[in-house]
């Protein structure tokens, strides 16, 4: 009966934490907008690349290394989508001057 709890329980804590893996990558969406807008797929692609590749690959590994594997799982999934907000929130900080400046130079004169 307890190694059904404790599986309930494992079940319900990673469902929370995907939960919040997928609010957070509907913030990069947010995030990264200004990078899609002007073009600059670079440092998105190199970010949305290397997180997908680290979640995918650490998974199977996570599943098979730990006892607490589906937590662990989850873990992984939601560090790389903190990883990926933090880097494209810098990127995008990065861009918003070169945005700022685009448009003080554009901007029609009266």
């Amino acid at each position: 009966m307890s190694h059904t709890t404790h599986l309930q329980e494992a079940g319900v804590w990673a469902l929370r934490v995907g939960c919040a893996a997928v609010v957070l990558q509907a913030a990069i969406g947010i995030i990264v907008s200004p990078q899609k807008t002007r073009l600059k797929f670079s440092g998105y692609t190199i970010s949305n690349v290397v997180t997908n590749l680290i979640a995918i690959i650490g998974t199977p590994i996570a599943l098979a290394l730990f006892i607490d594997s589906v937590k662990m799982a989850m873990a992984l999934s939601a560090a790389c989508s903190v990883f990926y907000l933090a880097w494209a929130f810098l990127i995008s900080v990065r861009l918003q001057h070169v945005l700022y400046k685009c448009s003080q130079s554009s901007s029609p004169r009266y």
